[in-house]
Order: structure tokens, then sequence, then C-alpha cells
């Protein structure tokens, strides 16, 4: 069986619009590699998509936990990336 080299990332709100409506992705770990800081990964994530204006203020959950930007992502997580809200 092959380890997953890569991490699921589900997109909601401005995040998902911003990518015409593309509600998941894979972000594919670069070879050698099996874990990733959030902060790593949302700095290589605005360099690929520029045009996705929340990214860099967006709260990341993995596995269900919301995580700080020194949090190790592994290869096999499950990324939840929202943007900011506010309601009433």
């Amino acid at each position: 069986m092959t380890a997953k080299k890569h991490i699921s990332i589900s997109l909601f709100g401005a995040l998902k619009e911003d990518l015409g409506g593309k509600s998941q992705m894979q972000f594919q770990l670069t070879e050698g590699t099996t874990s990733i800081s959030v902060k790593e990964l949302l700095e290589t994530l605005v360099l690929l998509y520029p045009e996705v204006k929340y990214l860099p203020v967006c709260k990341v959950a993995a596995n269900l936990d919301v995580v700080t930007d020194d949090s190790m992502i592994k290869a096999g997580d499950e990324l939840v990336l929202m943007p900011p809200f506010a309601g009433g």
C-alpha cells in the first residue's frame, strides 16, 4: 500500500468563490517531505493562487481542530480553510 503524499483541503465562503466554486483541493508534498507548517502551507498557496485574497488571513482547522501557524500538518491530514467572517 502506498503512503499518502498529499494534504486534503476543503474551502469555504470567499475562498471557494475566488477559486471558481472549487470546494476541494489536494496539496502535494514535495518528494521526501512528510509534513509542513501551516504558515509554510499558506505561503505556498498564496504563491500558487494569488487571486485568492483571503488566503493570508484565513483560519485553518486540521482534522477538525483549529490550528496555529506553527502547527505541523502531515501527509494524509484533512484541512479546512475558513475566510474571515462576521455575523450578528
